[in-house]
């Protein structure tokens, strides 16, 4: 997964990371990686590694340019989503990113390695990026590139083709100790530990996986419902959407961007390719007439907009700008090694869109692309506008699903939309807190971070949390979601927390959780409960090198959007200040040590032939995770006491083994660890 943060729209690789929210992204991450590396007890069926660690945000320069920002931002914003994917996802190795932090560029940079080894506990494996070592600036010879990144940052591999015998000459220099080597060879060791590659091939589950499942009927299923999940709807006035096919008679679709499915600069080969364009004409049937006009020479697409009932118009970018390496022929557009120059759809696509509109009032705007634009007129102007994005095999049937209603859209932005581009600060200025993201924004966008509207409405009541003095642990945060409307749909409810009151620098507003609905029916109540993390509020305090929540309060908002309308409800609760440690329960085992005095003994009443008892209090929160000694982990379980002793877990020999295992978790937000013997 791409950990990296889209602070800034221009940046060129936007299509590879999940948005400009830590949170969010973390949260995206973590549910990659825990996928990828499948259910099966003792064993990684992918081991996952993180991309570009850490604050990599520009392509020109990339090589030289410095990004410069505080600890607190290190922590808060461009290390967050790592430190989740890593801790809670298990990520198995990070690649170091091209970039300085502060003048000293990744690769030698001793801040990834304290806090990643040193804060985080992290024991995985560390690679360098491609021609890094090589074209990184700082030392005079290979052999002292290589023997500084491996001291400084850990480095165990190097994705370098002209290393060459570098480390054996840093060896030979003494430049290198057998001690300096070891501790990458054990990081990597573990990877391979935990995928099975040391173990025999016919007790590695993995090593027999056989067939093409991606032609599979189920699939190709989900393929479409993948891609109708993340279809956005902008605008959506007067009705027009969703197309009904009692009253419609003909179709225009316009664009060549219609035609085609493009991959990702990075992205896997599709199987097989739905077009937009086919996708509506399979939808439409026989009963209405489809009109295409790939563009407006001779007037093909204006007659063809005149001539239809509704017009659907195709705009956007070309995710490798339909040219080779480190050429990019639109100034809208960008990819690896190209940042974007402006941010406004192209001079051919908006004439194209404002011609057809003028033929027909009727115009929907389709945009296929991987970054925001600033499209003010065609806001205040066509009736209905969505979003989409690249690659998906099941483009065209997806889209369509949503165009005629099949499917009612519940896509979110993960990025704050401009109205335009000298909203933005300057494109190396990495301190967030002036005007990046929306948590801190200085105007009114075009639109919000996770906007995106539906063919139906949702109101918000009954908002309620577990407690109104938040101290330790997790709070719940409850409110009752109703379709108002007369479609069924699906809400994406998300939570944001305000700081009001405080003394030190907060964002204006913080994605502190989110829940996508099921399906709720016109007319219908859905309860959704969504849990708020004491670390989710704290801030990282430098001084005392932890995360620390500010005593006082906060005030907890949930709605559709970041928006300020869109924000339903909210509840002001007071918070005990003090600092909250560094949630390690989800790592490995050999991942468990903290320093003394922030870890409780395992609290175990008993041990027995059939498992486990902890000693609980009634109503204490806990979450428990057991690991064996490979860093699996075997089993969790999470939840409120019913009684002073819960029987939380079996663990036998006849289930898991006879050895050693370790118990790990927290009670009322307080860490602790232990092992057991089975034997």
């Amino acid at each position: 997964p791409v950990c990296d943060l889209i602070r800034d729209p221009r940046w060129g690789r936007s299509e590879e990371a999940y948005g400009e929210d830590p949170f969010h992204a973390g949260k995206l991450a973590v549910s990659l990686i825990k996928g990828l590396r499948g259910n099966t007890p003792g064993y990684f069926m992918v081991a996952s590694e993180l991309k570009h660690f850490v604050g990599y945000g520009n392509e020109a320069n990339r090589m030289s340019s410095s990004s410069n920002f505080d600890r607190r931002l290190m922590h808060e914003y461009y290390a967050r989503p790592f430190e989740s994917a890593l801790l809670e996802g298990e990520a198995q190795a990070y690649m170091t990113a091209y970039n300085a932090v502060n003048g000293v560029h990744c690769i030698y940079n001793t801040e990834l390695k304290r806090i990643t080894r040193e804060i985080w506990k992290w024991d995985g494996a560390v690679c360098s990026d491609n021609y890094d070592l090589e074209m990184s600036p700082g030392y005079s010879t290979m052999a002292q590139k290589a023997a500084a990144a491996i001291k400084n940052a850990t480095i165990g591999s190097f994705d370098d083709p002209k290393l060459g015998n570098a480390l054996e000459d840093a060896f030979k220099q003494g430049l290198i100790t057998v001690k300096d080597i070891d501790a990458p060879i054990r990081n990597t060791m573990r990877v391979r530990i935990r995928l099975g590659d040391l173990d025999p091939p016919e007790k590695n589950p993995f090593r027999n996986i056989t067939g093409t499942p991606w032609t599979s009927d189920s699939a190709k299923a989900l393929a479409r419902l993948v891609t109708q999940k993340s279809i956005v709807l902008l605008k959506n006035t007067d009705g027009v959407l969703p197309l009904d096919k009692n009253s419609i008679k003909s179709i225009a679709i316009i664009g060549n961007m219609a035609d085609s499915v493009v991959r990702d600069w990075y992205g896997g080969y599709p199987p097989y390719k739905i077009s937009s364009r086919k996708g509506i004409s399979d939808k439409a049937g026989s009963g209405i007439t489809i009109r295409y006009a790939a563009n407006n020479n001779n007037s093909a697409a204006v007659n063809a907009a005149r001539s239809s009932d509704v017009a659907i118009v195709f705009a956007g970018n070309h995710p490798t700008c339909a040219a080779g390496w480190d050429v990019c022929n639109q100034a809208s557009n960008g990819k690896e090694g190209i940042d974007r120059k402006k941010l406004n759809l192209e001079a051919d696509q908006d004439s194209l869109i404002r011609q057809v509109y003028r033929a027909n009032t009727k115009t929907i705007l389709v945009l296929i692309c991987n970054f925001p634009y600033t499209i003010k007129w065609q806001n205040d102007t066509l009736p209905a506008i969505l979003h989409m994005t690249h690659s998906s095999q099941e483009t065209g049937s997806a889209l369509a699903d949503v165009l005629f209603g099949d499917y009612n859209p519940a896509g979110r932005l993960n990025m704050t939309w401009p109205v335009s581009i000298s909203e933005l600060p300057d494109m190396m200025e990495y301190n967030i807190r002036n005007g990046r993201t929306y948590m801190y924004y200085k105007t009114v966008p075009l639109y919000h971070f996770g906007h995106g509207l539906s063919y139906t409405t949702f109101s918000y009541d009954n908002f309620t949390t577990s407690t109104d003095n938040f101290c330790q642990g997790t709070l719940n945060v409850s409110v009752d979601i109703t379709n108002t409307g007369n479609r069924a749909g699906e809400e994406v409810v998300q939570m944001y927390v305000k700081y009001s009151g405080s003394k030190i620098s907060r964002p204006v507003k913080q994605l502190c959780g989110f829940k996508r609905t099921k399906l709720i029916t016109s007319g219908e109540t859905r309860n959704v409960t969504i849990p708020l993390d004491l670390k989710d509020i704290a801030y990282w305090d430098s001084t005392q090198a932890r995360w620390v929540v500010e005593a006082g309060s906060i005030q907890i908002l949930m709605g559709g959007s970041s928006a300020d309308d869109a924000l339903k409800v909210s509840k002001e609760i007071s918070v005990c200040g003090g600092s909250v440690e560094v949630n390690r329960e989800n790592q490995g085992a050999s991942n468990q040590s903290t320093s003394p005095g922030h870890v409780l003994a395992l609290p175990i009443v008993s041990r027995h032939a059939s498992g486990i008892s902890l000693k609980l209090k009634l109503n204490d929160t806990y979450d428990i995770a057991v690991y064996n000694l490979k860093g699996m982990r075997i089993h969790q379980q999470s939840g409120i006491a019913k009684s002073k002793e819960n029987k939380l877990m079996t663990i036998n020999s006849h289930m898991y083994g006879m050895g050693i295992y370790v118990v790990t978790g927290r009670v009322n937000g307080r860490q602790f660890t232990g092992r057991i013997c089975l034997k």
